[in-house]
């Protein structure tokens, strides 16, 4: 996806919530009259029943001054949106097209869908086996994060689903680049900074498996042990749960020094002028963590308490 034209519009939600003309952020009005904008940016393109934004700013029982007040809005929204625009004209960015409202954007002019098509061509390039490619791909679209997503507007009920939906994308995408890190063998060099992703969000037990994974490669066997150990107890003490299967299996590979767990073959060197050009494919084995909500994603099932035994 190409980047917006200059002198278009731009649309960000990954951190404070704004939108820009050539670098220059517009003056938007308060955090309900922005959170009816951030929903008709995130279904750019397609018409937004009146009705629909009602309930999704306002609640099942919107008040009666509700259609009003989104309409007032909806003005002050197109004057920030088009200045220039003559009085009486239909307006052509914040269109009215029955039965409500229409953004009139392209997708590349809201960092939203940038970072989502990036993310989906870094876990395709990973899939082909491409993996430094893959890692080039996340750190560009992890790159448009600038904070917590629609920061501003936390308190504003009717975005905290759409919060929750975007953070989790930036989570998963994180994780993908930590398997291509791994992928590549830069299982030493990526150690700290899963410590500091597991340490920020403790019961993804993805993460805890691409640490344990890493320390193992290191050569820090025992370190990868009380990881898995830590995992278990986080879990148990703050979900009731155990690890799931994946991670189970992790422990029983690594008390067993499993030789499924190394590489399939070295990383093949990047060029001393570019380390991670792209084209400088490297795979892991098959015990490859996946992509998205993948083999150490955050358990989605209650399990039966159950301790993780191996045969030593």
């Amino acid at each position: 996806m190409n980047p917006p034209a200059a002198g278009a519009l731009t649309f960000r939600l990954l951190g404070p919530f704004e939108v820009q003309r050539d670098g220059e952020p517009l003056e938007l009005g308060g955090p309900q009259q922005r959170a009816v904008l951030a929903h008709l940016v995130l279904e750019a393109g397609r018409v937004v029943p009146v009705d629909r934004l009602i309930a999704r700013v306002w609640g099942d029982e919107p008040p009666a001054a509700a259609l009003g007040t989104l309409q007032s809005y909806i003005s002050r929204l197109r004057r920030a949106l088009e200045p220039r625009r003559a009085a009486g004209s239909p307006a052509r960015v914040l269109a009215s097209e029955a039965p409500g409202y229409l953004l009139r954007v392209g997708r590349e002019a809201i960092d939203v869908f940038r970072f989502e098509s990036l993310a989906d061509e870094g876990r395709r390039a990973a899939e082909a086996g491409d993996v430094a490619t893959a890692l080039q791909r996340f750190d560009e679209a992890l790159a448009l994060w600038r904070g917590p997503a629609l920061a501003g507007l936390a308190g504003e009920v009717s975005v905290e689903a759409v919060i929750v939906r975007l953070e989790e994308g930036r989570a998963a995408a994180v994780e993908d680049r930590f398997d291509a890190e791994l992928a590549l063998g830069r299982h030493g060099a990526v150690i700290g900074h899963l410590q500091e992703a597991v340490a920020e969000q403790p019961l993804r037990e993805r993460r805890w498996g691409q640490l344990a994974l890493a320390q193992y490669r290191a050569g820090r066997q025992a370190d990868a042990v009380r990881t898995l150990a830590t995992a278990r107890t986080t879990l148990g003490e703050e979900l009731g749960l155990d690890p799931g299967p994946e991670l189970q299996r992790l422990e029983l590979q690594i008390l067993n020094h499993d030789p499924a767990l190394a590489l399939a073959r070295p990383p093949a060197p990047a060029p001393a002028s570019d380390r991670s050009a792209p084209g400088a494919t490297a795979t892991a084995s098959g015990t490859r963590l996946s992509s998205g909500g993948g083999k150490f994603g955050p358990p989605q099932a209650a399990r039966s308490r159950r301790s993780i035994v191996a045969t030593r």
